[in-house]
């Protein structure tokens, strides 16, 4: 009996607890159109998530401004910006457990 009870009080408390993600870590290479790196530019990332499929519903839509580095690597934390467009007012009102699958569709402006 108190073998049963502990394995149902562990498995509540795992589902209680279950939570959205309120952000993730982002990092890629920009390059331009032959492959060469933006290496020490500034560059405005705009990242976008949609539901459903690669056209669908835009859930959210963030810009970041960053600074590459030599190679051209930056690093954004998605969900960390003010929501410029999309459907969601707040990062964590997107529906991850309904809504997918989710795409994360990634634009930027040198």
């Amino acid at each position: 009996m108190k073998k049963t009870f502990l394995v149902i009080a562990l498995l509540f408390s795992t589902i209680t607890f279950a939570q959205a993600p309120q952000g993730f870590t982002y990092q890629a290479v920009a390059t331009d159109q032959t492959g060469s790196p933006y290496s020490n530019t500034n560059i405005v990332v705009r990242a976008t998530i949609l539901s459903g499929t690669i056209t669908g519903t835009q859930e959210w839509i963030e810009e970041h401004l960053v600074q590459t580095d030599a190679w051209g690597l930056f690093t954004i934390d998605v969900g960390t910006q003010v929501n410029s467009g999309g459907t969601q007012l707040f990062f964590s009102d997107i529906d991850w457990g309904n809504n997918g699958p989710f795409y994360l569709k990634i634009d930027i402006k040198p």
